[in-house]
């Protein structure tokens, strides 16, 4: 149960991690450094729009399969709680699976339209030039409403998980506690 617990938790940092570079970079890309023919040559702490794209892709990808394995891990408690929402729940467990659900509905709409616009949307370009994908859309959306809906549904997921972390605040500062003094309090080997 111990083993579970810290590869839990150890799964959950490097998630957050992942969470805090996408939702970084995402606001870099967003306030500091945006695409675009007028903005080539911008950089910031050296790295240019792609780098920092690059950046956030593939620390979305990584936050996407870290958060893949955080649901089969807790594939249980979720269907156990799924199938009894309606009856007799204790009102924190309601509000932490409904606030799962949010949280899971937004996660979906920001990876959907990030991944649809990586790769099923290539780069606009300008108008009137000789991109032939300049005006394509998808479900009726344009290359620019997906990212209208990732940006926006990234905003609302960054106060959504929030939220998350503050309700869980007292199971993370405890997990936090018990690594932290087992670690300090481990004996030194010293060399002979």
């Amino acid at each position: 149960m111990a083993n579970k617990i810290k590869a839990n938790f150890w799964l959950d940092i490097v998630i957050l991690t992942l969470f805090a570079t996408t939702a970084i970079t995402g606001l870099l890309l967003w306030l500091v450094v945006p695409g675009g023919r007028d903005n080539q040559g911008l950089t910031f702490l050296t790295l240019t729009h792609h780098d920092w794209n690059e950046i956030h892709v593939w620390a979305g990808i990584g936050m996407l399969v870290g958060s893949v394995v955080h649901l089969v891990w807790h594939w249980q408690w979720i269907s156990c709680l799924a199938g009894r929402i309606f009856g007799k729940v204790a009102q924190q467990a309601r509000l932490n699976f409904w606030l799962d659900v949010l949280l899971l509905t937004f996660f979906l709409l920001v990876n959907g339209s990030g991944l649809l616009g990586w790769f099923v949307l290539p780069s606009g370009g300008f108008q009137g030039g000789r991109n032939p994908f300049y005006n394509m859309t998808f479900l009726a959306l344009t290359r620019q409403d997906w990212r209208d809906l990732h940006l926006w549904t990234g905003v609302t997921l960054i106060i959504i998980l929030g939220i998350h972390l503050a309700l869980h605040w007292g199971w993370i500062t405890c997990v936090i506690r018990r690594y932290t003094k087992a670690a300090l309090c481990r004996p030194k080997a010293y060399a002979a």
